[in-house]
């Protein structure tokens, strides 16, 4: 029946003078560019599925050219741009998205992902907070908006945006730890260490969070709650080297030099090229009058840094403890002369004055 009107229709156009085969042309070529945008698009997805993002990006350019004002094509782009690291042309690609359409939450939060990792935290905040006024039911977005606020130091509203998460999700771990270090941001120690030991509770082997009450136990002056909170992380990871570092450095401050001893030499079996223990050994050696060691310890130092101005001081001490007064005064001269180049007067005058005697 169909075929058959058709028909008529050109036989009628034809008599009064028409021109139906450009009619029928006009139809067929927009059956034709939905047929190859629907195929682009399909190869696209394709491509990225396959990680062939160049591949990609020459479809989707093709789909915007047979459509400006797809939204979803320009979103598309982005993806790829942004997978691909280049972050500013995934930022333009998303602009342009967002302009076809303003309203799309996912737009706003993928143009802040592409924002903050291209290092621009102000305007991904902006992009975010856009996202969660477009959808505040969408948890990520939160998170998201959460991290950036953070690096832009802008502490109370990453916590009031941790607190959105929390008031749905009492157990969410990013919500705690957003919100706790901006509590430590802020010098609120006290309720940093209320949340974290209840988050602690939810999340009883979870590293940051540990080290992050550890933190807030130290900065309350809670030396003995704090090196305990950290001997926790120890065990739970015990080749983590930064952890231990920390529990040397407790344990040096407060004089218990054998366990801080042990704990430096610890690092340095996990990382032999560690400056902080094998500057923490030498100092301990040094302070325990096992000068031999000292020595040893401030050589390999020197060998890691050879610029260290308190190393050579460290090793002239011990050097001159020995009984090798030579040396020593030729690496005092060489601590001196390192003191100056950093400007360090303080230091220099240390120097002078051991000189003098």
């Amino acid at each position: 029946m169909k075929k058959t009107i058709s028909i008529l229709a050109c036989a009628v156009a034809t008599l009064v003078g028409a021109n139906p085969p450009l009619v029928v042309q006009a139809s067929q070529t927009v059956t034709q560019n939905e047929k190859e945008l629907n195929d682009l698009l399909r190869q696209g997805r394709e491509y990225v599925a396959a990680e062939d993002y160049n591949q990609a990006i020459e479809v989707y350019k093709k789909a915007a050219s047979l459509d400006r004002k797809n939204p979803k094509i320009f979103s598309g782009i982005g993806y790829v741009y942004a997978s691909q690291g280049n972050y500013r042309a995934a930022v333009k690609a998303y602009e342009i998205a967002i302009a076809l359409e303003p309203n799309n939450a996912d737009f706003y939060y993928a143009l802040g992902y592409t924002l903050a990792n291209g290092g621009d935290n102000v305007k991904a905040a902006n992009a975010y907070e856009r996202a969660v006024e477009l959808n505040p039911n969408n948890l990520e977005h939160y998170l998201a908006w959460g991290v950036v606020l953070l690096r832009i130091g802008d502490y109370n509203r990453a916590i009031d945006a941790s607190q959105k998460v929390l008031a749905v999700e009492p157990d969410n771990k990013k919500a705690y730890e957003i919100k706790s270090t901006a509590l430590l941001k802020l010098g609120q120690f006290e309720e940093a260490v209320q949340l974290l030991k209840g988050a602690s509770k939810l999340f009883p082997d979870n590293k940051e969070l540990k080290i992050q009450l550890a933190n807030a136990f130290l900065n309350e002056g809670d030396m003995y709650q704090g090196l305990a909170t950290l001997e926790e992380v120890h065990r739970i990871e015990p080749d983590n080297p930064l952890v231990q570092l920390q529990i040397a450095r407790i344990l040096e401050a407060k004089q218990d030099l054998p366990r801080a001893l042990a704990a430096y030499e610890e690092i340095v079996v996990i990382k032999p090229d560690s400056v902080e223990a094998m500057a923490g050994i030498g100092r301990i050696q040094l302070a325990q009058h096992d000068y031999l060691m000292a020595i040893i310890a401030m050589r390999r130092l020197l060998e890691l840094t050879p610029q260290n101005p308190t190393a050579y001081y460290n090793l002239g001490l011990a050097l001159q403890k020995r009984g090798r007064e030579e040396e020593a005064m030729a690496v005092f001269n060489q601590a001196r002369t390192f003191y100056q180049l950093q400007g360090n007067t303080a230091g220099v005058e240390q120097v002078e004055a051991l000189l003098e005697e």
